[in-house]
């Protein structure tokens, strides 16, 4: 079964996704609420004086399923370079000009990057990168403590475990637990626990 494609414009982990290839795992960790609008007050009618509530939704993909994922997938671009000098990509259209910057392969970009403005070695790829079959899905549990979730010990009783290994934002990309929870909390503020979907899989 086909889900709706994985979407990723973290730049953080834009090297890690570039790197992966046939056979490799790929983890990502999205939200599992969704945020239902203020309300309006009965006194005034205005809508800033109740906040937004979070609800909590199923997981988008199960074990099984293959789906797309890609960069950006939102752009009108398709192309994109990722500059090995300032680690950041930049969409550009396949122009005569272009045609003759890029390697034999199509894969290497000999161009000034528009970002930094350098001519370092630049990877030219799609924005479709290919696709993951999901083999793990499992919920947790984010703040700015780490990463909890809830496992069964032998008696069945259900416990909270916090995982402060690094090992678990390696496998999602980025370069060390703190990349990951400093990115987290700037797009979704974990001064409050938020619960997280975590799906895994492996590029087909």
């Amino acid at each position: 079964m086909k889900g709706k494609p994985l979407n990723f414009t973290c730049k953080e982990k834009l090297s890690h996704l570039l790197s992966l290839k046939k056979g490799d795992e790929l983890q990502t960790i999205r939200k599992a609420w969704k945020e239902i609008g203020a309300l309006e007050c009965p006194d005034c009618g205005c809508k800033d004086i109740v906040t937004p509530t979070l609800k909590e939704k199923p997981p988008k993909y199960k074990v099984g399923d293959i789906v797309d994922y890609g960069w950006d997938l939102k752009s009108k671009y398709e192309w994109f370079i990722y500059c090995y000098n300032c680690k950041k990509s930049a969409p550009y259209t396949y122009s005569e000009i272009d045609l003759k910057l890029l390697s034999n392969d199509g894969k290497t970009f000999r161009g000034v990057c528009p970002v930094c403005k350098e001519l370092p070695p630049a990877l030219s790829f799609n924005k479709n990168l290919g696709k993951i079959k999901i083999t793990e899905v499992f919920k947790i549990e984010m703040d700015k403590e780490g990463v909890s979730y809830h496992r069964n010990d032998e008696s069945g009783i259900s416990f909270k475990e916090y995982d402060f290994i690094k090992d678990f934002a390696i496998r999602d990309g980025f370069n060390s637990k703190e990349e990951m929870f400093n990115c987290f909390d700037k797009k979704y503020d974990l001064s409050t626990p938020k619960e997280f979907y975590v799906y895994r899989g492996i590029i087909t």
